[in-house]
């Protein structure tokens, strides 16, 4: 049986059950009634997501937290209409494939499901840009790293084939001169990121978002 308290943390080996989420989805719900603000930035993924302070971290964007902790990126696939679509955002920003990758999905599996979701928000929202945070190296997830490594690349390259595609490495900057994840960017648990963490992610990330933000 699944520990839902350890998958609501955001558990890298355990797949939600049918429902679990449904009160975040909820949540979303009555917040998009209430703000019906379209062309703005969706944050979506797992628990990289939702555990950032966006207002804090993105003071001057309107941007909206679509993260479920514990989610894999085709749980992300399945709800794409409730997290993504209905904001009608002109800039997404991905992070998912950790969770994937601690359940035992190939490189493969993750670029195919990752295909699929781009393909269902442009299917709708053509001009849209897709921001792609790279796979982080968590200390917890050290022996999944390699697979995370070729999961990066081969996102990396099918970016590439698309300009409302970017790829946003963060995962050169997580890991120490020896090539080790640098656990002072984590809480204790080793999967989930601290403050430090979070700060670094935003250097990297908010260019590129303004970036995209700026596309016609």
């Amino acid at each position: 049986m699944i520990a839902l308290t350890s998958l609501a943390a955001g558990d890298a080996s355990a797949k939600a059950p049918p429902g679990f989420w449904e009160k975040s989805l909820r949540s979303f719900k009555a917040q998009d009634e209430k703000d019906r603000t379209k062309g703005g930035v969706v944050f979506v993924g797992s628990s990289s997501i939702r555990g950032w302070h966006l207002p804090s971290a993105f003071p001057s964007l309107h941007a909206a937290n679509r993260g479920l902790g514990g989610a894999q990126i085709d749980d992300v696939v399945g709800f794409t209409e409730q997290l993504v679509l209905r904001r009608e955002p002109k800039v997404v920003v991905f992070y998912a494939g950790e969770n994937d990758l601690g359940a035992g999905a190939t490189p493969d599996r993750v670029v195919g499901d990752y295909r699929a979701f781009v393909g269902l928000v442009h299917a709708r929202l053509p001009k849209t840009q897709i921001l792609f945070i790279s796979i982080k190296p968590s200390p917890v997830l050290r022996s999944v790293w390699n697979r995370a490594r070729e999961s990066n690349r081969l996102v990396e390259e099918f970016t590439a084939t698309d300009p409302r595609l970017r790829y946003i490495d963060v995962a050169t900057a997580m890991l120490s001169e020896s090539g080790k994840p640098r656990r002072e960017l984590f809480v204790e648990d080793g999967l989930h990121m601290n403050a430090a963490g979070y700060r670094l992610w935003r250097k990297i990330v908010a260019p590129v978002v303004q970036a995209a933000l700026s596309t016609p």
